[in-house]
């Protein structure tokens, strides 16, 4: 999320100023830097309509969502797993966050994901907010099978979801 706050900060910044890259509303012209003539650093168009598909391109559609919430998935596993509840609300809130903004950058995905939303993310929620593990590990198991009836109804079914086995950041319990 801290890039799509990023490029949406850089994309407000760029289309509210009317700038160039060589002027600052404060200060007005800037001197050039040495040897900054031979090469453009300005990757926005100057129109609006296309700086805004430049900054969409940049986002990048569902497959940057699925991105963060497969980390955040592994992630959201091994906090359970460790009984490291805060860890894994953090996690699934994130996982939220991504799958919301995934469906504003492609609506067309929104029947698929909507039920992240409406079913599992707030069945784990519960399970967290008890501190569960049997209500955990049933959630999870739910979460992983509806990733994959998604990945089925969205033709993307050669990506099977399973159980992480490896953990790959360094995180466990606050000591």
């Amino acid at each position: 999320m801290n890039v799509l706050r990023s490029l949406l900060a850089l994309a407000a910044i760029a289309l509210s100023s009317g700038c160039h890259p060589s002027q600052s509303p404060e200060l007005g012209p800037k001197a050039p830097a040495p040897q900054a003539e031979a090469v453009e650093y300005r990757w926005l168009p100057d129109g609006d309509a296309q700086k805004f598909k430049a900054i969409e391109d940049q986002l990048g559609g569902f497959s940057e969502t699925m991105r963060e919430v497969a980390y955040r998935y592994s992630e959201l596993y091994w906090a359970g797993t460790d009984e490291n509840w805060a860890y894994a609300d953090y996690q699934l809130e994130h996982i939220a966050e991504a799958i919301e903004a995934g469906i504003i950058r492609r609506p067309a995905r929104a029947d698929s994901a909507r039920p992240f939303l409406d079913k599992n993310i707030p069945a784990l929620e519960a399970a967290i907010k008890a501190q569960d593990s049997a209500a955990f590990a049933r959630q999870f198991a739910g979460l992983q099978q509806a990733c994959n009836t998604c990945h089925v109804a969205e033709e993307v079914a050669f990506i099977a979801v399973q159980t992480p086995s490896v953990r790959w950041v360094p995180v466990g319990n606050a000591p």
